[in-house]
């Protein structure tokens, strides 16, 4: 049942209405049937069927056997897919027109704006990655980069400098510079940070973990960009140096790395 819902939901988010996608989604299962049979497989009242029929044939998703009564069968659904992703298509890119002929044209150092919700943060994390064309560094903890995994590995295929710094585990395919912070899976903060910069030219800082609304903050201001990504190469520089450090001296890092977190 939940599939179903499910289903009946990604119908309705691409245009159909409840009743034109339980009636189609019906007719996928048993086939041809008269309004009268479908509107009790499928749950959509009688008084309703026939028009929602009308309007599934109109659109194309429902065949017609004429006949006393008229029996009502789908188009396949590989070829309903495929009517969809024209649909689709057609309309981002009326939307696309549009929306670069209405948008405000500003500079993206104008101000720093929030984005809140941990969803939000890869959603706007992933465009990024997706939209740069020279460099991209990023630091994060596992889980995060996780999400953002199949953005960064695509940076090798456009052939992208790509730099990650990670804490936790974490191998991405085809990135060749990657650091790891072993240090920071020890520490004990309940924060979880992470930054992402692409092309010098914007970047993505904030929190994912912990109580509340996580949130980060998004500019194009070249102080911002510069701080962070300093604090990135910065972080290269340790963890490479660490490498070379003795266990002893390490753990004695890792305890001044805890005790100064309360600052």
């Amino acid at each position: 049942m939940e599939q179903n819902a499910n289903i009946i939901q990604a119908l309705e988010s691409l245009g159909l209405s409840s009743y034109e996608a339980k009636a189609y989604s019906s007719l996928l299962k048993e086939y041809p049937l008269t309004g009268y049979q479908l509107s009790r497989l499928s749950g959509v009242p009688r008084s309703r069927i026939y028009e929602t029929l009308e309007k599934l044939t109109a659109k194309g998703f429902v065949l017609v056997q004429y006949g006393h009564p008229a029996r009502y069968s789908p188009i396949s659904s590989d070829e309903l897919t495929h009517r969809l992703q024209g649909m689709l298509s057609q309309s981002l890119k009326v939307i696309a027109v549009w929306a670069r002929s209405e948008e405000k044209r500003y500079s993206q150092s104008d101000s720093a704006l929030l984005v809140e919700g941990r969803d939000n943060i890869y959603a706007k994390a992933k465009y990024m990655l997706e939209i740069a064309q020279r460099s991209v560094i990023v630091s994060g903890w596992e889980d995060d980069l996780l999400e953002l995994q199949e953005a960064l590995e695509l940076t090798k295929a456009q052939s992208i400098d790509c730099i990650v710094v990670y804490s936790g585990k974490f191998s991405p395919a085809g990135i060749t510079k990657v650091f790891a912070k072993r240090w920071e899976e020890e520490r004990q903060s309940a924060g979880r940070d992470l930054a992402v910069v692409i092309d010098s030219s914007e970047v993505l800082v904030g929190n994912t973990a912990g109580e509340g609304i996580v949130s980060a903050i998004w500019t194009g201001n070249p102080g911002v960009i510069t701080v962070v990504r300093e604090h990135i190469l910065h972080e290269v520089i340790i963890a490479r140096l660490l490498t070379y450090i003795p266990p002893g001296i390490y753990k004695e890092l890792v305890m001044f790395y805890n005790q100064t977190l309360n600052i």
